[in-house]
């Protein structure tokens, strides 16, 4: 007797590119469109975009039942010098 299937993954993010990387890697996943506004602390790169990509999990996580949330968020930093999230 073989296991039931995992639920989709729910992808928070309106990102394309996300979208594309989770249907090459072959996942199941339905993309919802976070309900998050991005608002910049000052804090620490690191720590800006850890907040922001659960943020973004959180605020579907109401309407994820027992599926698995992924929130993710980038930002570009090089050499100490932050330059944002990517154009595309």
């Amino acid at each position: 007797m073989s296991a039931p299937p995992a639920p989709p993954l729910l992808l928070a993010s309106r990102s394309p590119q996300r979208r594309a990387i989770l249907e090459q890697l072959g996942l199941p996943f339905e993309a919802i469109v976070p309900q998050y506004e991005e608002e910049l602390t000052g804090a620490d790169p690191v720590v800006e975009v850890e907040r922001r990509a659960q943020g973004k999990a959180r605020s579907v996580a109401g309407v994820a039942g027992q599926r698995p949330v992924l929130g993710v968020d980038t930002e570009v930093v090089l050499a100490g010098r932050v330059y944002g999230k990517p154009a595309d």
